[in-house]
């Protein structure tokens, strides 16, 4: 899969603790090592590039090799994200055709673990559930 992060409204607020980030990192390193086909940072003013200067040297050297970083000038991130999926597949707010959006409550539904599937979870992934 290919990852478009776009980092508009990005401000020294949204930075997340290192723990928080730490977490991330080998959550995502857990689950989907080999999967990621490419990350493009789209839209980094100074306060995004400071978080990725942070975060860098705990992403493995694979998965740093397949980072674009596209800045705010007027249709680059639309230019590199072309470039790297196609204008069939690219989502339409970058000039492609694609005009799904992610929508949060579609996707998680309700919250409908049961007491039981949440202590088997803690249990399980302690490092995750806390």
């Amino acid at each position: 899969y290919i990852v478009v992060l776009d980092a508009a409204g990005f401000g020294l607020r949204s930075i997340p603790s290192m723990a928080f980030v730490r977490l991330a990192v080998a959550l995502v390193g857990d689950h989907y090592p080999k999967r990621l086909g490419g990350l493009v940072m789209v839209n980094l003013g100074k306060p995004s590039l400071l978080f990725w200067n942070m975060v860098k040297p705990m992403v493995p050297e694979v998965v740093r090799e397949k980072v674009t970083i596209v800045g705010a000038k007027e249709g680059a991130a639309g230019r590199a994200v072309l470039a790297l999926v196609g204008r069939e597949s690219a989502p339409a707010r970058y000039g492609g055709l694609d005009a799904w959006e992610f929508d949060a409550e579609e996707y998680f539904g309700a919250d409908d673990w049961t007491d039981e599937e949440s202590l088997e979870y803690r249990e399980a992934l302690p490092h995750y559930a806390d």
